[in-house]
């Protein structure tokens, strides 16, 4: 079964313990997380600030090998 990862402009999981079976939960995943920076209207990211209109464009939704999944997150 294939797996999907969200990774943030800063180049780790929005998620530290979660995977995602499809390709549309990665992208809901995305959309909530994104949602946590409305208040403050950007993403501050090690390198600037980055507008919310511009931040799903720096985010990667990333196919990973099972073999790639730590066994607490593959068996939780």
């Amino acid at each position: 079964m294939a797996k999907f990862d969200v990774i943030s402009p800063d180049g780790f999981s929005i998620e530290r313990d979660k995977t995602y079976t499809s390709k549309k939960q990665a992208q809901d995943a995305l959309n909530r997380w994104m949602r946590r920076y409305e208040s403050q209207g950007h993403y501050s990211s090690n390198n600037g600030r980055i507008p919310l209109n511009e931040l799903e464009s720096k985010c990667i939704i990333k196919p990973i090998n099972e073999s790639q999944i730590p066994d607490n997150i593959r068996n939780s």
